[in-house]
């Protein structure tokens, strides 16, 4: 069970940097124009988003 586990956490860690990923992507792509002096600050509240959701997980 320890090594599914390890497995499950490995599964999900790498899903969560997918799913950032095409997050980033997308919202570059669609805000960058429009809000430029914004996207560090967001960017930042959702990193802390994600730590939230590692440790918790």
């Amino acid at each position: 069970t320890l090594y599914f586990s390890l497995r499950r956490n490995a599964t999900d860690s790498n899903l969560m940097y997918s799913a950032h990923h095409a997050y980033e992507q997308s919202f570059q792509r669609y805000n960058l124009a429009k809000f430029p002096c914004n996207l560090k600050r967001l960017q930042a509240s959702y990193e802390k988003l994600i730590e939230i959701c590692i440790i918790t997980c």
